[in-house]
Parts: structure tokens; C-alpha cells; sequence
């Protein structure tokens, strides 16, 4: 067993932003679906948890409007930010108690907090030159262990926290990379944009963190496009054929027999206007999701072998184009970002290139050729 000691650092670090936010990697309608199958069985005290975790979800989400940092400071990609993994105990006094050495630990949970915390980190360093979350070379704090049988991962205030699974329908939150990396992203979200966690803007903020998600596990597999399964979760969900979410095929990611069908719509017909969720961020993040997959696809066709990993074709595209982003940014206003993004980071193929990503954009729905930049019709491949 390693020695872990107790670390009375409070969660809250220097590297907080004035406004904080936390997401949970489980989004509230299928919180609702497990709270309501506890009141059917009369599982009484697990229906009373199951909405426990709903209202905190309610109450916290609130805060997602963001810091803008614009700050530049590169990092040095030799070098790794530090990492601390801390055991709450199944209990939910943050940060938990500091574990010495996470590589020598017999926890799954904590060498895997550590794992996703180093490959994150890398994966941001090499691509963007950008240190650490905040891009200021803050550490990285991550807790396990949260909570009693808790359902759920979230990223809240600079530090990444994993609930261990009910082990009736969720295995721990820490099993899949792209998890992970999708809240981790939220904080660099957090302290680049001040996306509001509302409607469209809250949606971007959901997709941006399911597109870097699957981009960084894709790359730490060394997947190709056409390879790539593009789901969030895959191994969150007991049984063999579950995700929370595809870009590859929105909607398809799960048909449960408690926690129902997946939401998800791919194209704008679909967009659902809902008020719960903030607006369905969680359920319409599929459209400019399904259209990060279909911009990858469409790349990959122009240049095989140049754009054969995601990670060197959307990858800097979507990364640059969130530079242009107001706060309460639509999908279109993200579309359009995406254009001018693609033309800069691949000048010299620059029409194909945005003619692949247009047409992306225009398949799901958001873009048209009357709202493309001087109605010019691009020419996506060769």
C-alpha cells in the first residue's frame, strides 16, 4: 500500500479564475433516468443520492460563464507541469488526502488520474505550445475516489474529480481518456473564452471539450481518422455496446434499457430548444460535433496522408478558431471561425482545405452557400 498523507491545501488554488465552473461528464437526463428506476424499485436512500448529485449538477452548472484570459506564454515541451492525485475516500471533503507516489499505487483510479493528467498535458504542450490548462503553467490537480457509489466526473475550479460508478450501470469515471481530456479541456475553455453555458454558446463549450477529448485519445492511440471509433465514454457504461456520446453518429451512442436512447441530433432539424440543461447543451452539442467529424473525414479525402490524423487536420483548425469567439457565440459564429482558421493554418492548399470544412458545416445544417464568406462556392477536393 502506498503512504498517503493528509494535504490540507484547499481546492481552490491561485490558478482558480474569478469565475469558476463545473461540468459533469454525465449529462442531467440520464442523471434523471438512474434517479427515477431507484424510485421505482423503492431504492429509497439511492434515490435520494441520484438527486443529490441531480440538484448539485443544477446548482453548480450555473456557473459557467468564464474568464477570458489572452494571455500567450509558451511551454516548454520537454518539460511536464506538476501533477498531484489526491483519495477522497468515498467521501466528498475536497481535495482528499495526497497520494504520495501515484505510480507506485495498487489504485487503478489514481495511476490513471495521473496517466490522463500527463497525456493531457503533453498533448497541449506539443500541439499549441501551451502551458498547462490555464496556458500560465498551472499544475494539475486531480481527486478519486469522490464520493459513495457516485455516477459521475466533473472538472471544478482548476482540479479534475472522479466518482467511482454505482458498479450497477457506470464503471469509474476515470476508465476512459476521452472523459478525461473532455472536462480537462473545459478548463482550458474556461480560461480562454468566456463562452456562456447557455443555449448554442453552452453547446460550443460542450463540443469543444468531446472534440479535443476524442482528438487527444485518438492521438495517445495513434488512431487514424478512418480508424477512430469518435466516441466519448465508451467504456463508462456497463456492457458492451454503450457510449455517452459519437460524433461520428450522433444519437447512436447508446440504447439503453433504463437510461433510454441517446438525444442527440446531427443535423439543426434536429435541434431541440429544450430549458433543461441550459438550453440542451449536453443534447445539441452533437450538431457542431457530428460537424468536427465530417470536417475530419472531408480532410482526410483532400490529403490522405497529410491529414490522416485528426489531430494535424481539425485539430488546429477548431483550436485557432475558438480565438475568434464572442461569448455568446452561435454555431454559425463558430462555422465561419472554422474558415478563416482552416485558410491560416494551411495557406498553401487554403481552398480545399475550407471547402472541406464548409462542407461540413453545411451537411449539419448550420451553414449555407449564402452565409459563406463572399458566397463563394468552395471546391473541397481534388
Amino acid at each position: 500500500m502506498n503512504r498517503i498523507t493528509n494535504d490540507q491545501a484547499p481546492i481552490v488554488s491561485t490558478y482558480e479564475p474569478k469565475t469558476s465552473c463545473c461540468c459533469q461528464i454525465l449529462p442531467p437526463h440520464v442523471q434523471v433516468k438512474i434517479q427515477e428506476i431507484y424510485e421505482r424499485e423503492g431504492e429509497a436512500s439511492n434515490a435520494a443520492r441520484a438527486e443529490r448529485n441531480l440538484n448539485r449538477h443544477h446548482r453548480i452548472r450555473q456557473q459557467r460563464a468564464v474568464l477570458c484570459s489572452k494571455k500567450k506564454v509558451k511551454a516548454k515541451a520537454e518539460r511536464g507541469h506538476l501533477i498531484k492525485i489526491y483519495d477522497a475516500g468515498n467521501h466528498k471533503n475536497l481535495p482528499g488526502a495526497l497520494v504520495e507516489d501515484p505510480t507506485a499505487s495498487n489504485d487503478d483510479d489514481v495511476k490513471r488520474a495521473y496517466e490522463w493528467n500527463r497525456v493531457v498535458d503533453r498533448f497541449y504542450q506539443e500541439q499549441f505550445e501551451r502551458d498547462s490548462i490555464n496556458n500560465e503553467g498551472m499544475p494539475f490537480f486531480s481527486t478519486v475516489n469522490y464520493g459513495k457509489n457516485y455516477a459521475n466526473a466533473f472538472w471544478y475550479k482548476g482540479r479534475m474529480i472522479y466518482g467511482d460508478g454505482d458498479g450497477r450501470w457506470f464503471d469509474s469515471f476515470t476508465r476512459d481518456l476521452d472523459v478525461a481530456a473532455h472536462e480537462m479541456t473545459h478548463g482550458v475553455t474556461e480560461y480562454d473564452i468566456q463562452l456562456e453555458y447557455q443555449g448554442p454558446s453552452g453547446a460550443l463549450n460542450e463540443s469543444l471539450s468531446d472534440v479535443f477529448g476524442s482528438i487527444i485519445k485518438q492521438q495517445h492511440n495513434n488512431e487514424t481518422v478512418e480508424g477512430a471509433d469518435w466516441l466519448i465514454g465508451k467504456n463508462l457504461i456497463i456492457g458492451d455496446e454503450y457510449a455517452l456520446r459519437s460524433l461520428k453518429s450522433p444519437g447512436t451512442a447508446y440504447d439503453h434499457p433504463v437510461l433510454g436512447r441517446d438525444p442527440q441530433p446531427s443535423h439543426m432539424t434536429g435541434y431541440d430548444p429544450t430549458t433543461e440543461d441550459n438550453g440542451g447543451v449536453h443534447i445539441n452539442s452533437g450538431i457542431p460535433n457530428h460537424a468536427a467529424y465530417l470536417a475530419a473525414e472531408n480532410l482526410y479525402r483532400v490529403d490522405e496522408d497529410k491529414f490522416q490524423h485528426s489531430w494535424n487536420s481539425i485539430g488546429p483548425i477548431w483550436y485557432a478558431a475558438r480565438e475568434n469567439l464572442n461569448n455568446r457565440a452561435t454555431f454559425a459564429d463558430f462555422a465561419q471561425a472554422t474558415l478563416k482558421a482552416a485558410a491560416k493554418a494551411f495557406p498553401d492548399n487554403a481552398d480545399n482545405v475550407q471547402g472541406a470544412v464548409s462542407e461540413a458545416w453545411q451537411s449539419v445544417g448550420v451553414l449555407n452557400e449564402d452565409t459563406l464568406p463572399n458566397k463563394r462556392k468552395w471546391c473541397c477536393f481534388k
